[in-house]
């Protein structure tokens, strides 16, 4: 495409439940909370607790209990770099901390056991997002513990939930289940639990332990348009262009999505000044459903036309005719109009615009041959003619004098 558009107006959509904040170091080490009292490996708890104990063999510290990844790499951690178009996984992890030796009466069990999570749908160039979850359940102490995982950007990127991805992780009967991402994502959580057939109960005890894990991936949404204008159907495209009055001209609008993501509701809307004249019927969009083209409402110039919805890569090119004004609606000399564009998607609105210079010639029509010789000639022409009938009516009027004389003296 030509150059970039002039403008550019962000007013980027953010539709998940928080948004990047600024990251600070002594912030994540209070990601985990509330405070509890906690347990060691060795010495599970008298009581119905989750994600209380600190030297956990494989967990380490179970209050830092949500971990991120991105796909492929080894090991589970607590902040990531993103990168756009890479996938990562996190991971949830939960433990009723109860001794099992409280199981068989009951007092070990905890019951109403969820797991909500919350994931930035958008996090800004320069600042950390933060992913979050948290566990809660009808009978432990507390009722609910949360954590947190980082996740930095160096651009303006989206997170997009990979569908179908939020997995229980178990040695019990739930071992692979989907937990449901409305469930998950949701402020009353998923079920979790042990047995498929007994969803939010979890017995005290490693062995019931387990994790959620879910993948997301990082898109940066991102789109370029240009205008350019061309003589009828001569298919020479330029930003400004010079005409006379009367002419047809044929406009061209290209959109493409430059970016990661699906973009929808793509809409174009012209603002085509007022002495240029719109051809009816002559909108034309050619995209990846119409390769051929097709002509399209002529909705350009008022609340926009939707060309539709474009999976990262795609693109569309929209033509449109006008006539430039006539020449008794111009002044004289150059009539300059500037047309824009804009193109808004859930994602921003860019615009730009094209000149059209229209000229009307107003130099009086001259006769032929009026060189400067010539005018001296036809002056030098007028002045004999009037020297020379000034001198015939004078020598007329002397004549008649003279022969009045001599006649009045002969007749003495």
């Amino acid at each position: 495409m030509k150059k970039q558009a002039k403008h550019t107006i962000l007013k980027m959509a953010i539709t998940g439940a928080v948004v990047a904040v600024a990251f600070m170091p002594a912030y994540q080490a209070l990601a985990w909370g509330p405070e509890r009292e906690t347990f060691r490996w060795a010495d599970a708890a008298p009581f119905r607790t989750m994600n209380s104990i600190i030297d956990n063999p494989s967990m380490g510290d179970e209050r830092n209990f949500v971990r991120v990844r991105k796909v492929g790499d080894p090991k589970f951690v607590d902040e990531v770099t993103l990168q756009v178009g890479q996938e990562y996984e996190v991971e949830i992890y939960f433990h009723n901390n109860a001794s099992r030796t409280l199981n068989a009466s009951g007092a070990g069990i905890a019951d109403g056991v969820r797991v909500s999570s919350i994931l930035p749908s958008f996090v800004a160039k320069g600042t950390t997002g933060e992913i979050s979850a948290t566990i809660t359940a009808a009978n432990t102490r507390p009722a609910s513990v949360w954590d947190e995982a980082f996740v930095r950007a160096t651009s303006d990127v989206y997170l997009r939930f990979v569908p179908d991805s939020a997995i229980i992780h178990s040695n019990g009967t739930v071992n692979g289940k989907d937990v449901g991402q409305q469930h998950l994502f949701s402020s009353e959580g998923a079920n979790i639990g042990y047995w498929d057939d007994a969803w939010g109960v979890l017995p005290g005890c490693n062995e019931y332990a387990g994790y959620i894990s879910y993948r997301f991936v990082v898109d940066q949404p991102r789109f370029e348009i240009a205008k350019d204008v061309s003589r009828d159907a001569k298919n020479e495209w330029v930003e400004s262009i010079t005409v006379g009055p009367d002419e047809i001209l044929d406009f061209r609008i290209r959109y493409k999505n430059t970016g990661t993501t699906e973009q929808s509701n793509v809409i174009v809307t012209d603002q085509l000044p007022n002495k240029l004249r719109y051809l009816t019927g002559t909108t034309f969009l050619i995209n990846g459903s119409s390769p051929s083209g097709k002509f399209v409402a002529d909705d350009l110039f008022g609340g926009g036309l939707n060309i539709g919805r474009y999976q990262a890569g795609s693109e569309a090119t929209l033509t449109y005719k006008v006539k430039t004004p006539l020449a008794e609606d111009l002044q004289c000399g150059n009539n300059k109009f500037v047309n824009g564009v804009s193109v808004s998607t859930p994602n921003g609105t860019m615009t730009d615009d094209v000149e059209v210079n229209v000229v009307k010639n107003c130099t009086p029509t001259e006769l032929p041959e009026t060189g400067p010789g010539e005018i001296a000639l036809a002056v030098i022409a007028v002045l004999c003619v009037g020297v020379g009938g000034t001198y015939w009516y004078r020598s007329r009027k002397m004549l008649k004098s003279v022969k009045n004389d001599v006649g009045g003296s002969s007749g003495a």
